[in-house]
C-alpha cells in the first residue's frame, strides 16, 4: 500500500501540534490577563479554561451548589467560574441583570444568549431575546402574576396540596414507602397544568404519571424532535380546551380570553403555557426533593423547621399565602 501522506512523525503533524499548543497557551494567557472578565476574582484554573467548571460540575454534580457556596465565601459576591462566565450572589446585580427597569433608565438590556434562539416558532417570555417583543409579551402576561391574580389562584394550589397530603398519608405508610421525587413531580405538574391549561393531569389522584408528564420529561432530558412535536400537539389540544372554557376561571390566562378582538393567538397561548408548564413544575419539584433530602440529612434543621411551623399554626387550615410570609426559617430552608 502506498502512503500518500505519511503523517506519523512528519513535519505536518509536528507543526499542527505545535500550533495547537501555542494557541492554547496564548488563549490561557489572554483569558487570565486581558479578557474582559479578567478583573473578577475566582479560581485561577477557572480563569484560563473550562477545566475547573467541568471538574466540579460534571464530576461531582451533587456538590456543585456547595462548591459555589465555598467559592463565594472565599472570593466574594461576583466570581469568575469559567473564562466567559460569572457566578453572582448579589441581589443588586440580580436586579440589574433580570430587572425590567433598565430600559426606562436608558440602559442597554442584558440580552439572552443565542442558546435561546428558536427560529422555527414563537418564543415564550422566558426565552424571548428581542427586547421589544419581550416587553410586549411581558405586558400581556403581567396581570397573570399580579398579587391579586396570584391570590385568586391559591384556591387551585391548596386543593392539590390537600389531596397530596391525603395521598401521602395513605401510601406513605406502606412498607416500601413512596418515591418522593416522583410524587413531587406529580404534584407540581398537576398544579401548573391546572393554572396554565385549566386542567389537572390527575397524577396524584391516580398515583401514576400522566403520559403528558412523561412526554414533557422526555422533551427536557432528550430533546428529540419527535418528543417535542408530541408535546406541542398535546399542549395545543389543551389550549383549545382552555379557550373553550372562557374567561371566568382565575388561572394564568383567564383575563386574556374575554375579548376576541384583543385575545392573543392560539400559538401565543400554547407557547407560553408550555413554557410555564416546564418552568413551574420540574424546577419546583427538584427544589422540593432537594430540601427534603437535606432536611433528613440534618435532623437539627428539620426540628427547627417543625418548631417554627407548629409554633405559628394551631391547624393546617390556618396555613395560607398570607400567614406564611413571616416564617423566617421556612424562607431560609427554601
Amino acid at each position: 500500500m502506498i502512503d500518500i501522506l505519511p503523517l506519523q512523525g512528519s513535519p505536518v503533524v509536528n507543526v499542527a501540534v505545535a500550533l495547537t499548543l501555542t494557541y492554547q497557551v496564548v488563549m490561557c494567557f489572554y483569558n487570565y490577563f486581558f479578557h474582559p472578565l479578567a478583573k473578577y476574582p475566582g479560581p485561577k484554573l477557572a480563569a484560563i479554561s473550562e477545566l475547573w467548571y467541568a471538574k466540579n460540575w460534571y464530576a461531582v454534580q451533587a456538590r456543585w451548589a456547595f462548591t459555589l457556596l465555598d467559592a463565594s465565601k472565599k472570593y466574594g459576591d461576583v466570581i469568575r467560574i469559567a473564562p466567559n462566565e460569572l457566578f453572582i450572589t448579589s441581589f443588586e446585580a440580580f436586579e440589574e441583570i433580570y430587572g425590567h427597569t433598565n430600559h426606562s433608565k436608558g440602559r442597554k438590556p442584558f440580552l439572552k444568549s443565542e442558546f435561546y434562539d428558536n427560529p422555527d416558532e414563537m418564543s415564550p417570555l422566558g426565552a424571548e431575546r428581542d427586547p421589544v417583543r419581550h416587553r410586549e409579551t411581558r405586558k400581556m402576561l403581567a396581570h397573570s402574576f399580579s398579587e391579586s391574580a396570584l391570590t385568586q389562584q391559591v384556591q387551585f394550589i391548596m386543593s392539590h396540596i390537600d389531596l397530596f397530603m391525603k395521598q401521602i398519608e395513605k401510601y406513605g405508610s406502606h412498607e416500601k414507602g413512596i418515591q418522593v421525587d416522583e410524587w413531587f413531580n406529580w404534584l407540581t405538574f398537576d398544579i401548573i397544568g391546572d393554572l396554565a391549561f385549566g386542567e389537572s393531569f390527575h397524577a396524584i389522584e391516580k398515583v401514576k404519571s400522566n403520559p403528558a408528564v412523561t412526554a414533557l420529561m422526555n422533551v427536557l432530558f432528550t430533546g428529540s424532535v419527535k418528543e417535542r412535536k408530541l408535546h406541542q400537539e398535546f399542549a395545543r389540544e389543551l389550549i383549545v380546551k382552555r379557550i373553550a372554557k372562557g374567561d371566568d376561571r382565575a388561572d394564568f390566562f383567564g383575563h386574556l380570553l374575554g375579548d376576541e378582538k384583543t385575545r392573543p393567538s392560539e400559538e401565543f397561548l400554547r407557547t407560553n403555557a408550555s413554557s410555564l408548564l416546564i418552568a413551574g413544575s420540574e424546577t419546583t419539584a427538584t427544589a422540593l426533593s432537594g430540601m427534603t433530602y437535606y432536611l433528613l440529612e440534618r435532623p437539627e434543621c428539620l426540628r427547627a423547621l417543625q418548631d417554627e411551623v407548629r409554633g405559628a399554626f394551631q391547624s393546617d387550615d390556618e396555613i395560607n399565602e398570607t400567614s406564611t410570609r413571616d416564617l423566617i426559617y421556612v424562607d431560609a430552608v427554601i
